[in-house]
């Protein structure tokens, strides 16, 4: 995760972290939300700023579905 982070491939972590969850149990989904919802938000924000407001919606609705 840190890797993917560190070399801004946000898709990839994203679906990383959304399998680790899918899989693991209760006090790992806690534990790797947060960095969800941040990949998410981040996800959302780069889509709008180059201009594609359907994809940063849908990131956006995903980020509050998970809150």
């Amino acid at each position: 995760c840190d890797v993917l982070e560190r070399l801004g491939r946000d898709l990839e972590l994203f679906a990383l972290l959304s399998a680790r969850m899918d899989e693991g149990d209760d006090e790992e989904r806690g534990d790797l939300a947060p960095r969800r919802r941040m990949v998410l938000a981040r996800l959302a924000s780069r889509a709008r700023a180059a201009g594609n407001h359907s994809e940063a919606e849908l990131y956006e609705m995903m980020l509050d579905s998970a809150e």
